[in-house]
């Protein structure tokens, strides 16, 4: 450590640390408004002076490095006067009527200016007004009343700005207010590996551009949301909240998009969420999240949320009280008990405490075993790795993906279904290690990676498992001549395998965590379970595994009633909707009227999973806990106070909070008791133990493709909202790409078919039509639809064939 005297005090920090980190962490103020922490220093704002003794003149604290003994100063009237100097010159990019006024201490920005009719453009009608950096610094370094260019115009004023582009429906982009602080162009390249932002001409006509300078959605902007975090001014503006966006309350909490547990911290207005931005203290998502993180609050609008609860009155469902719906649900399903089966089944955005009191009422209220609709594709994933491992947990680490030397992805596409990780596994490629990725689809890691291999669609599991024979002393072969290459030599101590399998298929998921654990064993040996990461379809499913609740897969035929938590399992189980027959009782507990709560007999109104509070359980085992962020609509009521009064008057003895649920897990399982004191954002590790074996089981061969048709490729898309799919929105995925069937050119080419031209998709039982549009991500001879899209129809292409073939008929006419 070394001792630094900053005006007149002194403190320690580390030798080499840079120095404006230093200041501010120790409370100097310093203007900074193009760094970023964790980033090689830009130097290109020029206000984060200071007077450093020794070198001659000031210098800049950013690229300025700690030492023993130095002596610094932050505010003399020397640099006070270089930082406004500076200042006023950024601003000659930026309306600044506002900032520079002369009366600004006499007047708020939210007040209305009585004084200057000459300017509209002002602090008043901007979106981030109270809540912009460029603002603020200017009130810091007391801009107010400085005009160095008296008697000359002011250069924004008199230039003509770039139209703002407003296409899409998470971004907005407004040039005329970017100071070209590149910020946003930093974090795209070197935190996010997306390169969507570019810096366009050249001297005073370098701009801030997207992709080849074209609205962003044409771009290769995924929409993460970065580029805003870092944005000093209003230049990028999220679209959903642009001007409502000023909560009066911020609550840090888990994320529940998809199962890597990322912290998010969701600002709320009158209960409502209304901005969201990365939480803290999270060892995996760090300060990132995805699309479906940041802007899944706003994926419906409230109105589109159930507000009443609801029970049956002949054939529509009628508004009731509280009390009388909790009443006629456990009158219905003790009348359903007494007629034959009741089944329980739980969402995977269920917390681990929610699932244990559905998992009590399953037992104690109807003698069965609570069951969730991700039941098959976890059992099946669940067998792959205990047939090889003798454990179905496996030990890898989420927080080792970023530092490991070599990483190989079996996957149909983790950018879109898991991003973060996606992330982590692009953060370890750029620092050097081997990428092998192993999927039929072109993702971006493609671009990453030191070898693709790019099986038939559909056989990634049986390619993984053929390269690990292969690395076991199996001849070379030229379709994995790189992989071998990038593999060999490896050392297992860090060597990362990543598997995500496919949310739709229980086969294909089989043979892909079959395969991914095939070749882990092959890389890392006896310790491979410690290398080997499995990322589940939704939030909670590992949770939902260690509870129990998918040990068996459900049974629809013949139930005589059914109780739902959160979740339509008509999307992703077609089998269900044969149990939505008038003569079973069907409660749901739901913020959602979807298809299965439209066939109920009560529907309780809940809060979903923002406004619940427990734990998850991550893909790697971390437990995560989440806090009550947003109100329930309504009369709505949080989902766990739901099952307790449902489980009271069905005569059911439950915890009453979710820390006793949280209690009663960890006596079952000790390895949850210090999750009982976890700090919300945090999470901490379940003592998952080395797999007591690793042996190589092979794989059957694969099913052959039918000859002259098309295979079928289903995964979960970057951009459709889970909610709104469940109510089939025709907003569900607001950019309205995985709403297509995506073909690769070459085969739109040879099926004479167009952009845009509308098709019939069918495999001779089962047909979906919508517009067809070119992808250059699907291979020849395959055809995409996302795993949510129209209803979840792919489940059903997927329920009579691991490997489903289709056609595509010519184009449907109006």
């Amino acid at each position: 450590m070394a001792k630094i005297t900053v005006n007149g005090r002194v403190i320690e920090a580390p030798d080499g640390a840079v120095l404006l980190e230093v200041l501010k962490e120790n409370g100097f103020y310093v203007s900074s408004l193009c760094y970023i922490p964790g980033l090689k220093p830009y130097a290109g704002c020029r206000t984060c002076l200071v007077d450093v003794e020794g070198p001659p003149g000031l210098q800049l604290s950013c690229t300025t490095t700690v030492q023993d003994g130095m002596v610094v100063r932050t505010d003399t009237e020397e640099i006070r006067a270089a930082r406004k100097a500076v200042t006023s010159i950024i601003l000659a990019n930026h309306s600044d009527r506002c900032l520079t006024c002369h009366r600004r201490e006499h007047c708020h920005p939210g007040d209305i200016c009585l004084r200057d009719d000459v300017v509209t453009h002002r602090c008043l009608t901007c979106s981030k007004n109270y809540r912009c950096e460029l603002q603020a610094t200017c009130e810091k370094v007391e801009m107010a009343g400085y005009e160095p260019w008296v008697g000359e115009e002011r250069s924004w004023y008199a230039t003509a700005h770039p139209e703002a582009d407003r296409a899409n429906p998470f971004l907005e982009f407004d040039p005329q207010m970017c100071i070209i602080c590149t910020r946003c162009q930093r974090a795209c390249n070197e935190i996010r590996h997306t390169g969507a932002i570019t810096l366009s001409g050249k001297g005073w006509d370098t701009r801030i551009a997207f992709g080849a300078g074209g609205p962003i959605h044409e771009s290769n902007c995924d929409f993460c949301g970065a580029c805003i975090d870092v944005c000093p001014t209003a230049a990028l503006m999220e679209h959903p909240n642009k001007w409502v966006a000023k909560p009066d309350r911020w609550t840090t909490t888990t994320c529940d998009s998809c199962a890597i547990g990322c912290s998010i911290r969701l600002g709320t207005k009158e209960g409502r969420g209304v901005i969201v931005r990365p939480g803290v203290g999270n060892p995996v998502s760090g300060n990132q999240i995805c699309v479906r993180g940041r802007f899944h609050y706003a994926s419906l609008k409230p109105r589109e949320r159930l507000g009443r609860h609801l029970v049956r009155r002949g054939t529509i469902l009628a508004p009731s009280n509280y009390a009388d719906a909790v009443a006629e649900a456990a009158r219905h399903l003790r009348q359903a008990r007494e007629r034959g089966r009741v089944a329980v089944l739980v969402g995977g955005t269920a917390t681990n405490e929610e699932a244990l009191l559905a998992r009590i009422v399953a037992r104690e209220a109807f003698g069965t075993e609570a069951t969730t609709a991700l039941a098959p594709v976890l059992r099946a994933v669940a067998g792959a790795l205990e047939a090889r491992f003798g454990t179905a947990r496996m030990a890898g680490n989420l927080e080792a993906l970023a530092k490991a030397k070599t990483v190989v992805v079996v996957h149909d596409d983790i950018e879109e279904s898991h991003n973060i990780a996606s992330l982590r596994v692009k953060d370890a490629a750029v620092a050097g290690a081997r990428l092998v990725v192993i999927g039929a689809l072109r993702s971006e890691l493609c671009d990453f990676a030191a070898a693709w291999v790019r099986p038939a669609p559909n056989e990634e599991g049986w390619a993984a498992a053929r390269l690990a024979e292969l690395l076991l002393g199996g001849a070379d072969e030229a379709a994995f001549a790189d992989a071998l290459a990038a593999l060999r030599g490896a050392d297992p101590e860090s060597t990362m395998v990543l598997v995500a399998p496919n949310p739709v298929s229980p086969g294909k998921a089989a043979a892909m965590a079959a395969g991914a654990a095939n070749l882990a064993i092959a890389l890392c040996g006896e310790r491979a379970s410690e290398h080997l990461v499995v990322l589940p379809p939704e939030a909670n499913a590992h949770g939902l595994l260690d509870l129990g609740l998918a040990a068996n897969e459900p049974d629809w035929e013949g139930l005589a009633g059914l109780l739902v938590f959160r979740d339509d399992p008509t999307l992703t189980v077609p089998a269900a909707a044969t149990a939505l027959r008038p003569e079973c009782a069907v409660v749901v507990i739901d913020g959602l009227l979807h298809e299965t709560a439209k066939a109920a007999s009560v529907v309780i109104a809940e809060g979903r999973a923002y406004a619940a509070e427990g734990t998850y359980t991550a893909a790697d085992f971390r437990v995560q806990r989440l806090a009550p962020a947003v109100r329930p609509e309504g009369e709505a009521v949080r989902g766990f106070e739901a099952l307790r009064a449902l489980a009271e008057a069905l005569g059911v003895s439950v915890p009453a909070t979710p820390e006793e649920a949280l209690l009663q897990i960890a006596a079952e399982r000790p390895d949850y008791m210090p999750a009982a004191d976890l700090i919300v954002g945090e999470g901490i590790r379940l003592d998952v133990s080395r797999a007591p074996k690793a042996a190589v089981v092979p794989l059957a061969e694969p099913p052959a493709a039918a000859a002259g048709t098309l295979r079928l490729i289903s995964s979960r898309d970057l951009y459709t909202a889970l909610d709104a799919a469940a109510l089939r929105h025709p907003e569900a995925e607001k950019l309205h790409r995985y709403d297509r069937v995506r073909l690769a050119p070459a085969d739109m080419a040879r099926l004479a078919v167009r952009e845009g031209d509308v098709v019939e998709v069918t495999d001779g039982r089962l047909t979906v039509t919508a517009p067809v549009a070119a992808d250059e991500r699907v291979p020849e001879g395959a055809v995409y639809l996302s795993s949510l899209m129209a209803g979840g129809i792919a489940a059903a292409f997927f329920a009579a064939s691991p490997m489903p073939t289709v056609r595509i008929g010519a184009p449907v006419t109006a």
